[in-house]
């Protein structure tokens, strides 16, 4: 049956780290200010309490730190708070021009760190949730992703495996619109983990505004709500990248761009849940 996760990757003041071992972008100094996670987490949580719909935080370790007491708030029947590393590092090479920010064909590439930065991030996020929010941590997000998720990565799923893991969400297209062929879920069962499940994600909302720009939510909205036709049609699954930039820059509560649709995938009779949960039926 078609069904949606919702997921935020909740990162700034944690995202810089990366852009600036790129080489430096123009939004930097957003990514620095602290407070856009907190102000971001109270729409956040107005937007899933007033339409009952469960939601999947996932939180960079460094960002946790500014807004604890908004994560504290947020209601544990509808959201889930999972990780995104501590800093934001890149589990693989990224090249960002590709996907953000036009440019005249030049590249832009985030090297990737080790296997033991990865570890050291996981496990330090993971004892930080438990630490502050009191809360297990299962599930991470992978900073970008990549069409290939994490297959043939063994050193890197072993990580996550060590650190308890039971669902990773790393691959997704970044093509806007493309509905014919998306990712779906599946587990690293050939590479050992059959128990890791992936949770593709589709349509960031970065990618399509510093593209389109902030002012074109409407634009967007109109992705999602073709995107929610599609998976009813093919009973589908279709999960979210959301940024907590994002529904603050490209105001979320005036144009409703998440709102709006998560009100048509209800119109439509679709199930919503957390990324856990789907993970959890997924492996039944």
């Amino acid at each position: 049956m078609a069904s949606i996760q919702i997921g935020y990757d909740v990162e700034t003041g944690s995202v810089a780290d990366a852009a600036a071992r790129s080489g430096g972008q123009e939004w930097v100094a957003e990514a620095l200010t602290a407070n856009t996670a907190a102000k971001a987490l109270k729409v956040i949580r107005d937007i899933h309490t007033s339409l009952d719909v469960p939601a999947t935080i996932f939180i960079c370790g460094k960002t946790l730190l500014h807004c604890v007491e908004e994560l504290r708030s947020l209601p544990k029947d509808l959201f889930e708070i999972q990780q995104h590393t501590y800093s934001h590092v890149l589990f693989k090479d990224f090249d960002i021009l590709d996907h953000y920010e036009p440019s005249d064909g030049s590249s832009l590439r985030i090297p990737a760190v080790t296997p033991e930065t990865i570890r050291e991030e996981v496990f330090f996020t993971n004892r930080l949730i438990e630490r502050y929010l009191n809360r297990r941590c299962v599930g991470i997000r992978t900073p970008f992703g990549f069409p290939d998720g994490l297959k043939g990565n063994e050193d890197i799923l072993r990580v996550l495996h060590e650190n308890d893991m039971e669902y990773v969400s790393s691959v997704t297209r970044y093509e806007q619109g493309e509905t014919s062929d998306l990712f779906q879920p599946f587990t690293y069962s050939s590479e050992g983990y059959a128990d890791l499940v992936e949770i593709p994600f589709s349509w960031s909302d970065a990618v399509w505004f510093f593209n389109k720009g902030w002012q074109t939510g409407e634009g967007y909205k109109r992705i999602l709500m073709e995107t929610v036709d599609t998976i009813k049609e093919k009973s589908w699954v279709f999960s979210t990248c959301f940024h907590d930039l994002c529904v603050m820059k490209a105001d979320e509560p005036g144009t409703r761009w998440i709102r709006d649709f998560i009100r048509y995938g209800q119109q439509e009779g679709l199930d919503f849940l957390s990324y856990g949960d789907y993970a959890k039926s997924f492996r039944e």
